[in-house]
C-alpha cells in the first residue's frame, strides 16, 4: 500500500503593515517641509492676496522665510523642472501675462503686446457702477461752446443758471468743424479757452459743418465717411475732451446730433455721433455724452416739432439742421440736469441775473454800438476824422450776429474797405438772392458790384468766400451753406 500525501493547508494571508497615527503625523511633516522648500514663493504670494486677519500672518510667517530660502536655494526652480511635465507652464506668467501688464496702468502705458492700452479708472462712469462720483471743483465757470449749433443753447443756458458765483462763457465759433481745420482749428480753439477761461465745466455742441476730407497720418487725405475718417474725428474729438477736462478737475458735457432733415447730411451725423462715443471712452469718469438723437430724433427719424405738455412744438430751424429757441429750452433741460447730478445741485438754481463774458463776436458788436452813439453825439460842428459820406476806414469787419438772415445758412464774417457795414450787409444780401438755390452761383451784378466767389465742398455743405468790387469799393464775405 503506498503513502499518501496529505496536502499541507493553505497559509494565512499575511496582515497587512498597520501605520501608526505617528507614521502618518511623520509622513505629513514631511510633506509641508517639501512643500514650504519647493513653493515658499507661491506661499508668500498667496499670503499677500488674502485678507488682513490671523490667518494671513500665519501664512506670510510661513511664506516669507520659506521664500528668502528660496533664493539661496534654487529648489522651486528645480521642482519647476521635475514637475513640469505633469502641467505646463508655459501660458503663467511668461510674456503677456496679466500680472506683468498690471504693474504699469498709466494711459500713455504701452501694453505687454505693444497695441492694446491699459484701461483706467477714468474709463468708467462712477454713477453707472453705483458708486459715488469724485468731486469736482465747485462750480464758478460754465463755457458753452461749438459752433452754430451752440447757439441759441449758450443764451437759454447762461439765463437759466445762477449768478451767484457762477459765470457763464459764450463762446460759439460759427462756419467751424473738427473736420475743417481752415476755419477754425479746434485743437487750438480748445486749447485756448482751455487755459485762458479755466471752466469747471465746458459744454460742447458741434457738427453741424463736418464731413470735409482731413490729413491722414503718413500723408495724403481720407474722405468722409467711412471707418478711417471716422477714426480720425474721434482722435481729434478725443484730444478736445482731455483739454477740457483738465486732468479730471472739470467736466465736459457733449452734445451728440440730432438727425438732420437732409439724408446726406444724416449719414455724416451718424458718423459723427459714433466718433464722439469712441472718443469719450477712456474719460467716462470726466466726460456726460448727452443724447439729442433720442431727445428729438427718436430712432433717428427727422422730425421738425415734438409734443411738449400736450402741444406739438417747432424744434427745429427751417433749415433742418438748427434747434429754434424752444429746442434750445429742451437741449438745456438736460443740460442743467447733469450738471446737477455732478456739482451736488450747484447748477439747479435758476435766476435772470447771468454774469456773461462775451466772445470777441460780441466784444466786437459792443463796440461798434458804442462808436456809433458817440459819433451821433458829436457836436455838429466837430471835424471829420475821414472824408466826407459814408465811406468807412479801410478794411473794417462788421459784426455778422447769428449769422443768419443773409439769404444762406450762414454767413461767418463780412470785412469792407470803403464802404458801410449797413452798405456791405446789403450787397451780401443782394448776392444770396441771386444765387438761386443752395448749390446756385450769382453771375450778374448786384447792386453795382461784380462778385465772383471760390467755394470748399465737404458732405452735404460749402463753404466759400466771397469778394464783391466796384471800383476802389470792396465787400468781402464768408459764408456756409448747407445742400
Amino acid at each position: 500500500m503506498s503513502d499518501v500525501r496529505t496536502p499541507e493547508p493553505p497559509k494565512p494571508p499575511r496582515e497587512p503593515r498597520r501605520f501608526r497615527a505617528r507614521d502618518a503625523l511623520l509622513a505629513i511633516g514631511v510633506a509641508a517641509l517639501l512643500l514650504v522648500m519647493f513653493e515658499g514663493p507661491s506661499i508668500r504670494r498667496g499670503g499677500e492676496r488674502m485678507d488682513d486677519g490671523f490667518w494671513k500672518t500665519v501664512v506670510l510667517a510661513v511664506g516669507k522665510p520659506a521664500d528668502a530660502f528660496g533664493d539661496v536655494v534654487p529648489l522651486p526652480e528645480i521642482g519647476d523642472e521635475l514637475t513640469s511635465w505633469l502641467s505646463p507652464d508655459d501660458d503663467l506668467g511668461g510674456p503677456g501675462s496679466f500680472e506683468t501688464s498690471a504693474q504699469d496702468t498709466t494711459p500713455q502705458a504701452p501694453a505687454a503686446d505693444g497695441k492694446v492700452p491699459p484701461v483706467t479708472p477714468d474709463y468708467f462712469d462712477p454713477h453707472a457702477l453705483g458708486d459715488k462720483a469724485p468731486e469736482p471743483r465747485e462750480l464758478d465757470t460754465v463755457l458753452v461752446t461749438g459752433d452754430s449749433l451752440a447757439m441759441p443753447l449758450d443764451a437759454e443756458v447762461a439765463r437759466r443758471l445762477s449768478a451767484e458765483g457762477i459765470e457763464v462763457v459764450r463762446d460759439p465759433q460759427i462756419g467751424t468743424g473738427i473736420s475743417k481745420a481752415d476755419i477754425g482749428d479746434w485743437g487750438s480753439i480748445s486749447l485756448r479757452q482751455a487755459e485762458k477761461e479755466e471752466p469747471d465745466a465746458t459744454v460742447m455742441f458741434l457738427g453741424a459743418n463736418e464731413g470735409f476730407p482731413m490729413p491722414k497720418a503718413g500723408g495724403g487725405t481720407v474722405e468722409c465717411c467711412g471707418v478711417d475718417w471716422a477714426t480720425e474725428y474721434a482722435s481729434r474729438a478725443r484730444r478736445m475732451m482731455d483739454t477740457y477736462r483738465q486732468d479730471g478737475e472739470a467736466r465736459v458735457y457733449w452734445l451728440t446730433l440730432p438727425a438732420p432733415r437732409d439724408e446726406e447730411r444724416q449719414r455724416v451725423a451718424r458718423v459723427v455721433n459714433e466718433g464722439i462715443a469712441v472718443a469719450a471712452q477712456p474719460f467716462r469718469a470726466h466726460i456726460r455724452v448727452i443724447d439729442m438723437v433720442e431727445l428729438f430724433t427718436p430712432g433717428g427719424k427727422y422730425r421738425d416739432s415734438l409734443d411738449i405738455e400736450g402741444e406739438e412744438t417747432i424744434v427745429r430751424e427751417s433749415d433742418g439742421v438748427h434747434l429754434n429757441k424752444e429746442g434750445a429750452r429742451l437741449a438745456a433741460d438736460r443740460v442743467l440736469d447733469a450738471l446737477t447730478d455732478d456739482f451736488r445741485g450747484q447748477a439747479a438754481a435758476v435766476s435772470q441775473e447771468v454774469s456773461i463774458r462775451m466772445s470777441r463776436l460780441f466784444r466786437l458788436a459792443a463796440l461798434l454800438a458804442v462808436g456809433g452813439l458817440m459819433t451821433a453825439m458829436a457836436p455838429a460842428g466837430a471835424p471829420a476824422e475821414t472824408g466826407s459820406g459814408p465811406t468807412a476806414s479801410p478794411s473794417k469787419r462788421c459784426s455778422v450776429g447769428s449769422g443768419r438772415g443773409y439769404g444762406t445758412t450762414y454767413v461767418r464774417s463780412i470785412t469792407t474797405r470803403r464802404v458801410g457795414c449797413s452798405r456791405a450787409k446789403a450787397v451780401v444780401r443782394a448776392f444770396h438772392r441771386c444765387r438761386k438755390g443752395a448749390r446756385g452761383r450769382c453771375n450778374s451784378r448786384v447792386k453795382g458790384y461784380s462778385c465772383s466767389e471760390n467755394r470748399n465742398g465737404g458732405v452735404g455743405s460749402f463753404d466759400s468766400n466771397v469778394s464783391c468790387r466796384r471800383g476802389g469799393k470792396r465787400v468781402r464775405h464768408a459764408y456756409t451753406q448747407f445742400t
